[in-house]
């Protein structure tokens, strides 16, 4: 009953992280390291699940198999939180030391993934049977049951490197004041917050790989083994339940210098580069006050400039324009304006069709009106125009004729 309960809230995790990914990658691409270590979270505990308190055994072989990935789960969830103290995402060539532990033990279980899956299956099946079974069990120089114990002791040195950086923050923070500085307090707090629940979760990892190396299983102690072994297991489910309700978490730090472009932003070559030079803020550390100025510079550039009448207009466009990162945008119009691209971009396509079609020379036809107005199709327009206005753009059209007459 356990583990299907476990396999259940896996697969929950496996979904919430797909959904993370699709609905956040654009606004802070440093969402993927996150999606990959609740994935990897998500396999690992199913894995333990199931040898714990047993379970479908062509499962557990298969998630046995892939079991050098979860190497990877503390690496991940360290990208992630470089990325969002740097606000940007990025790899560095320096990086491929993170996956040295992964290649390891890739190497060490060779031997076992070159073998059949009947035998994998057996010996897999075995394990789950037989502890001692797998205490003894070794495809390489060192027994299997060192992989655990390196994943845990990887997973709480990672947590430690976490929470240094974070200091970095905190200095930042001090500086601050309004609005921005509310936004630092919120992200920083939930990501410690998800520190505390990984940290939790390595070192009650720690403590039982050291009590199974000693045999405690088999003595009065298994019920405080299986005690903490439930700890670690539910709070592995915490974390993304936590992240999805912490939405604005996912938007990033923005950076203390206006200079700065994420090097993900923009595609080379896009701009003429006196352009850049004239529309670059100064350098200076970031406040209330720029961000209200950026979301009233976005407006008239919005209203002057009318972007929204070509139906490829995206938010890069913006940051093209002001030489900005994209987060930049993102927080003026969520924390500033209160409503999102895609809404005020249909908002002031509605409002220049309306403005066309009740012009007194040359008035634009209801099923002109859409296209001219930046909707790719009619059909788009119809569906847009009434979700704002509650009517037809012919019903509004027969209104504005009534109140003229």
């Amino acid at each position: 009953m356990t583990t299907t309960v476990i396999y259940f809230f896996s697969a929950i995790n496996l979904i919430l992280a797909l959904m993370m990914v699709f609905y956040n990658w654009r606004i802070n691409k440093n969402v993927i390291f996150l999606a990959a270590f609740f994935v990897l979270l998500a396999l690992e505990s199913s894995m333990v699940s199931s040898f714990n308190f047993g379970g479908n055994v062509t499962f557990y072989t298969v998630l046995f198999i892939i079991a050098p990935v979860y190497f990877l789960k503390a690496p991940m969830l360290y990208f992630f939180v470089r990325g969002i103290v740097n606000d940007r995402f990025y790899m560095k060539k320096s990086d491929i030391l993170h996956f040295i532990p992964f290649f390891l033990h890739l190497l060490a279980n060779m031997p076992f993934l070159l073998m059949s899956y009947d035998e994998q299956y057996q010996i897999t099946a075995n394990i789950m049977q037989n502890f001692d079974y797998y205490r003894q069990l070794r495809f390489s120089l060192y027994p299997i049951t060192w992989n655990n114990a390196g994943r845990a002791i990887q997973l709480f040195i990672y947590i430690i490197a976490c929470l240094i950086m974070m200091r970095r923050v905190r200095f930042r923070y001090l500086r601050l004041k309004g609005q921005i500085k509310y936004q630092y307090r919120y992200t920083t707090q939930r990501i410690f917050v998800i520190l505390i629940l990984v940290f939790l979760i390595a070192t009650t990892s720690v403590i039982l790989n050291y009590m199974f190396a000693l045999h405690l299983d088999t003595t009065s102690l298994i019920d405080t083994m299986y005690a903490i072994l439930y700890t670690m297991v539910y709070a592995y489910f915490f974390i993304p339940v936590f992240v999805i309700l912490s939405p604005k978490l996912l938007y990033g730090l923005p950076y203390l210098e206006t200079s700065h472009v994420s090097a993900t932003q923009f595609e080379e070559g896009t701009d003429d580069s006196s352009e850049k030079t004239d529309t670059r803020a100064p350098k200076q550390h970031l406040s209330t006050e720029y961000y209200n100025e950026l979301a009233t510079r976005i407006l008239e550039y919005i209203e002057s400039e009318k972007p929204y009448l070509d139906p490829d207009f995206q938010i890069k466009d913006i940051c093209t324009h002001f030489v900005i990162p994209q987060h930049h945008v993102h927080y003026c119009l969520n924390e500033i304006l209160h409503t999102d691209f895609h809404e005020l971009k249909t908002e002031k396509r509605i409002t220049y069709a309306k403005t066309i079609m009740k012009k007194i020379k040359n008035p634009v036809k209801p099923e002109d009106a859409g296209i001219a107005s930046g909707f790719s199709t009619n059909k788009s327009f119809n569906i847009a125009f009434r979700k704002y206005t509650g009517i037809t753009p012919e019903q509004w059209m027969k209104e504005q004729t009534t109140i003229k007459d």
